[in-house]
């Protein structure tokens, strides 16, 4: 009953004379970085940011392609020799980047279900609001994956990838011109 008084009174003073109200204790203060410590985690750890691969080139770049091609001084079957190894590396590259962010989010969800496990044995209310944060964290992470450009797995995706670029290649017909060989190098890079 004092300590209700007590309430009433700094209550009472805080409206009456514009009294900031006293600092919550360490305790009250702990249970807020708990609660704010599994949303951290997703905010600094962020997800993986998943770019599409390359568009169809516009006419003004074509043109200017056409410009390039026409100044090549290389062989036309080194021109598509190294053209279509060019476009392997380059595919490679953004695979390995995607494979990258599909590991980093996997690590990130499987966190987050174990803190949630964690949070959630603990008990309380306080304990099962994190569970839940933490488990819908996890599952905007695997909807994120989901919905990226190579899906919920990327190293399943590249191996068809290069199955079709390989498939390609072994039917291709050599070019005859510069513009053949830009064209197919062109069309074996989209592939990817």
């Amino acid at each position: 009953m004092k300590n209700e008084a007590h309430g009433f009174v700094r209550h009472a003073a805080r409206a009456i004379y514009g009294v900031a109200p006293t600092p919550q204790p360490y305790w009250g203060a702990r249970r807020g970085i708990k609660l704010a410590a599994p949303f951290a985690l997703v905010l600094a750890a962020g997800c993986s940011n998943y770019s599409m691969p390359p568009a169809t080139p516009a006419p003004t770049d074509i043109q200017a392609v056409a410009t390039t091609v026409s100044t090549i001084d290389v062989p036309i079957k080194d021109y598509y020799t190294y053209g279509t190894a060019l476009a392997v590396k380059n595919c490679v590259g953004w695979f390995g980047t995607q494979i990258a962010g599909a590991s980093r989010n996997s690590a990130l969800a499987s966190e987050l279900g174990l803190i949630g496990a964690a949070v959630g044995a603990a008990g309380g209310p306080i304990g099962a609001g994190a569970a839940a944060a933490t488990g819908f964290g996890s599952a905007t992470i695997g909807n994120i994956q989901a919905n990226s450009a190579v899906e919920t797995d990327p190293v399943v995706t590249y191996a068809l990838v290069r199955k079709v670029q390989q498939a390609w290649l072994a039917a291709a017909i050599p070019p005859t011109t510069k513009a053949e060989a830009y064209m197919l190098v062109e069309d074996f890079a989209e592939k990817c």
